[in-house]
């Protein structure tokens, strides 16, 4: 194998070890119940850049290691959590309420909802429901990424 190759690999499976670790801290800050209304909206915030950073690590070996079995994990995650991206969008470029941002929209302790008219609640982030699919997403990373290692 060739060592620019070897470097990336070591490269993303550290990057999402750097990703899962900082989504840990931002989710046990989250979910502190000893919090005002800005912190956990700060702490939200960074959150959904945590998680993004590490759908970011998938994508990113996916496409420069030729990893297509990453696809499958990227695919899981955006069907099970379709507006997380939307979300990310929309705070990373401060676009503000144009018309294009949803109603309703709240943040709360550990889950952002857009609240509907009729009383459905849409989660675009829920901490505790994220966990499992984050873990997926993750575990994914590193599993493919650890089959491409030479054998020691």
């Amino acid at each position: 194998m060739r060592t620019r190759q070897l470097r990336r690999i070591h490269y993303y499976k550290g990057a999402a070890e750097h990703w899962r670790e900082a989504i840990r801290v931002q989710q046990k800050r989250c979910l502190e119940s000893t919090k005002d209304s800005v912190l956990s909206r700060i702490d939200l915030n960074f959150y959904v850049v945590s998680v993004s950073r590490l759908r970011e690590v998938a994508r990113q070996a996916k496409d420069r290691l030729n990893l297509d079995l990453l696809n499958d994990a990227i695919e899981r995650f955006d069907a099970r959590w379709p507006r997380f991206k939307e979300l990310r969008n929309e705070e990373e470029h401060i676009t503000g309420p144009s018309g294009q941002m949803p109603l309703g929209v709240w943040y709360f302790q550990g889950s952002v909802a857009d609240l509907k008219a009729n009383g459905k609640v849409e989660y675009l982030v829920h901490i505790e429901k994220m966990e499992s699919d984050i873990e997926k997403l993750y575990s994914a990373i590193c599993e493919i990424l650890n089959t491409e290692l030479p054998e020691s």
